[in-house]
């Protein structure tokens, strides 16, 4: 998924805005009941933030990835995660990316810099093709 709402300063490491903690808080809601095993985020405070309330309710710690490696990300999740459920956050130009890097096909062609509630669901079956699907959650979700 892609990190919640940011604020606009400072510009190269931004926290969240309140919208954004709300979409967090939403992000747990959704995603507590998953048998998570693994979280992974870009090292910046807003990603880091979006994950927080999630990782801190299933007592997961998360593990920093570096955006422009997808994959290295990629085939750390295939081969120590297989058949199990990770959550994986990042920004609006490598979300799509990471589902390509899992061998999926977009499931949108882009999502906007202002597009904070995507959320996508990719499947790595051990044989056939890897398959993206797009949802939205929290507020302001279409």
């Amino acid at each position: 998924m892609r990190h919640a709402e940011k604020n606009t300063e400072p510009a190269n490491d931004p926290p969240l805005t309140l919208a954004g903690e709300q979409r967090a808080l939403a992000l747990r809601a959704k995603l507590k009941s998953k048998p998570v095993a693994a979280i992974f985020t870009t090292d910046t405070r807003r990603t880091r933030a979006t994950v927080a309330p999630l990782a801190a309710a299933l007592k997961l710690t998360p593990q920093v990835y570096n955006p422009r490696q997808l994959t290295v990300l990629a085939t750390q999740i295939k081969q120590t995660y297989a058949g199990k459920t990770v959550v994986v956050v990042g920004h609006s130009n490598t979300i799509l990316e990471t589902a390509e890097a899992l061998g999926a096909t977009r499931p949108v062609p882009t999502i906007g810099d202002a597009e904070f509630n995507y959320l996508l669901e990719v499947k790595v079956p051990a044989q056939g093709a890897s398959t993206a699907k797009a949802t939205r959650y929290g507020a302001g979700q279409k």
